[in-house]
């Protein structure tokens, strides 16, 4: 007596003697038919691959925005990406977070301090170097009253430094931005 029942599951790759039937017997529901020749096969492996194209995103270095893994180039901000491990990374981990408040303290009393903090070392040198030159006018210039339209620069240059100081940390703690 002749016993149908599977040898293996098909979802291991190997066939049932369901599948072995000859005479066009019917196959199990779960197993999916194979390609029957090569020129199948490379259509059905490069969807495959379109499909995991698709599905592979990274994080913007510059902006933080959700690109595809292949873009050379943030649709969002328009920077060349330079795709990199910590792109891939989501969520910063507990030792990686940052505090926003802290950030944004920091860069109310010296601009760039907060981006320091966050890791932005170029752009907080920057403005902390800005923030020197803007208080020098002011200060060399105030005794003939030309330094008072100075004080407005340093006004938006201050909260563009904590704004951003702020924005950074919230956005490294999402996992949005990786420095």
């Amino acid at each position: 007596m002749t016993d149908n029942k599977p040898t293996s599951t098909p979802d291991d790759g190997n066939r049932s003697n369901t599948d072995k039937n000859i005479d066009g017997g019917s196959r199990s529901k779960d197993h999916k038919a194979k390609p029957k020749n090569k020129q199948q096969a490379n259509k059905h492996n490069r969807r495959a691959e379109n499909k995991e194209k698709i599905v592979e995103t990274v994080y913007c270095h510059e902006c933080g925005s959700e690109i595809r893994r292949a873009a050379e180039i943030c649709p969002e901000c328009g920077v060349r990406q330079q795709h990199s491990e910590a792109n891939q990374r989501g969520p910063a981990s507990q030792s990686e977070q940052k505090n926003p408040g802290l950030a944004a303290v920091l860069s109310f009393f010296l601009a760039g301090a907060g981006q320091i903090y966050n890791g932005e070392i170029g752009k907080g040198i920057a403005l902390a170097i800005s923030e020197v030159i803007v208080v020098v006018i002011i200060v060399m210039t105030i005794w003939i009253l030309i330094g008072f339209f100075f004080i407005p620069i340093w006004f938006v240059l201050l909260g563009y430094a904590v704004w951003d100081a702020y924005d950074k940390a919230q956005k490294i703690n999402r996992g949005e931005y990786h420095v």
